[in-house]
């Protein structure tokens, strides 16, 4: 079957395997980036969850407790997925 001529024009033709792992660019997870806050040191800090509502319930050493940040101890992998540009 003869090849037409269009097929071997280099826009038509999909890059070689190698080509395409090499040029990868990792996209910042947005969503996770307006929670955390990278510090100078690259620590990440974050808020501690449940502080939305039905707070009456709760004693005031529970509130205040959860008002406090926490440092965030993730691996370099997970950083790297979510936090690319970080330099965390």
């Amino acid at each position: 079957m003869p090849t037409l001529p269009w097929r071997k024009h280099p826009l038509f033709s999909p890059p070689a395997a190698e080509a395409r792992s090499n040029n990868v660019i990792m996209k910042t997870n947005k969503s996770f980036t307006k929670r955390i806050k990278v510090t100078k040191n690259g620590k990440l800090i974050a808020r501690k969850p449940g502080q939305n509502h039905f707070n009456a319930r709760q004693t005031g050493q529970q509130r205040l407790a959860r008002k406090r940040t926490q440092v965030l101890s993730m691996s370099k992998r997970i950083t790297r997925r979510f936090l690319p540009k970080s330099g965390a």
